[in-house]
């Protein structure tokens, strides 16, 4: 385990002595069992996110893509009359398509993907503005088998968090036991030395924005499932959490480092954070600007160890 890995643990252990020993309810089985159903939900999707910082590159449609998918499998279910099975998976299918279509305009046309993915955002954000016209749309008391997805817990376990060690068990295989994995780092540490060795960079890259667009299309159904309805405002700043839970966990926004547990140990700052802010009664609004002081010393702190290995 790296000794970056290991810090963040203790981070993590005083957090919650000072929260805990300040209000005692947060050990209460209620309050750790939605704790850990948020950690989660943020967790899965930025692995997703760190697939692609790790590869050098950016992305800032999930919180978009989270909204649209849960918005869109709501409208094919109740408007359309699909089975709740088929427009699953028909909404799946459509989030990897907009991963591939971003990666392919980011590597074909050589674009910023901080303008590409602003641009998908931007576009998935108004499409579902646009589908329910800025409302709302729920499943009702109908359809309990798939919110049990978001809602239940298999003996005591929150099932996003069994989602999410599933996730988390095959993006650590990619990460660390396949060929794809060690192209990700290469491409992210220097990717003109990986295009030379006969890496398929585009390819590669292709295949990060994919895996991020799925996993965030995965968190959305289950957010779909877990709130009591959908709405396009679903996921709102939600890629400035994923990518501050990915740098805070290990990721170099530069690309080539960070680890899946590392982004899970950042994820879980994240949420203990915002558990915290409301059993301290520390207002809310502050919430944003506790998260936005975080991204920036966990940049600025990457940036002095990276200037300090080189």
């Amino acid at each position: 385990m790296l000794k970056k890995e290991l810090g963040l643990i203790g981070v993590l252990f005083i957090m919650v002595l000072i929260i805990g020993t300040i209000n005692p309810n947060f050990y209460s089985s209620y309050n750790l069992q939605n704790l850990t159903r948020h950690i989660a939900l943020l967790s899965i999707f930025a692995i997703g996110e760190a697939f692609v910082i790790i590869s050098g590159g950016i992305d800032l449609s999930v919180g978009s893509i989270i909204g649209f998918t849960g918005l869109l499998v709501a409208v094919l279910v109740m408007n359309s009359g699909f089975p709740i099975l088929l427009a699953l998976v028909v909404v799946f299918v459509i989030v990897l398509l907009v991963g591939f279509i971003q990666g392919v305009l980011i590597t074909k046309l050589s674009v910023q993907p901080f303008i590409i993915t602003l641009g998908g955002m931007m576009i998935l954000r108004g499409i579902a503005q646009t589908i329910t016209e800025g409302g709302n749309l729920g499943f009702g008391g109908k359809y309990l088998k798939f919110k049990f997805i978001g809602t239940g817990s298999i003996y005591g376990i929150p099932v996003p968090v069994l989602i999410l060690i599933a996730v988390a068990g095959c993006a650590f295989f990619i990460t660390k036991y396949t060929i794809l994995g060690k192209y990700l780092y290469a491409i992210g540490g220097n990717i003109e030395a990986a295009r030379y060795s006969g890496v398929s960079v585009a390819k590669v890259q292709i295949i990060a924005y994919i895996i991020s667009a799925g996993l965030a299309g995965i968190s959305g159904i289950v957010y779909a499932a877990y709130l009591p309805s959908a709405s396009p405002n679903v996921g709102i700043a939600y890629e400035l959490y994923a990518i501050a839970a990915a740098v805070l966990g290990g990721c170099s926004l530069s690309g080539g480092e960070g680890t899946i547990f590392g982004v899970i140990i950042g994820a879980s700052i994240m949420r203990l954070m915002s558990n915290g802010i409301v059993l301290m009664g520390i207002s809310t609004f502050w919430e944003n600007t506790i998260i936005g002081i975080v991204i920036i010393v966990a940049v600025v702190f990457d940036t002095m160890f990276q200037r300090t290995k080189k």
